[in-house]
């Protein structure tokens, strides 16, 4: 099993082929919304820096173009004394 890192390359250690690229650019534009269009993107970066691309760049770019679209619904806090 391969360990994700924030130097992890997608292609070159996580092995994304183009479905996988796909299919994670609808997360994150699902996640954090419009402004963020993994495939623009990667469409904007010569081919070297599609196969160097790392989950910090992407982390970077995502912080930089989107905002929360969804948030996790937190789970109902009981009242103190109740277990």
């Amino acid at each position: 099993m391969t360990e994700i890192a924030a130097s992890s390359r997608l292609e070159g250690d996580l092995r994304l082929d183009s479905l996988e690229f796909a299919i994670f650019g609808e997360l994150l534009r699902t996640r954090f919304g419009d402004a963020v269009d993994l495939g623009t993107f990667l469409s904007d970066l010569d081919i070297d820096a599609v196969i160097g691309l790392t989950v910090t760049d992407v982390a970077v770019y995502v912080e930089q173009r989107g905002t929360p679209a969804q948030r996790a619904p937190q789970p109902p806090r009981s009242p103190q004394g109740e277990s």
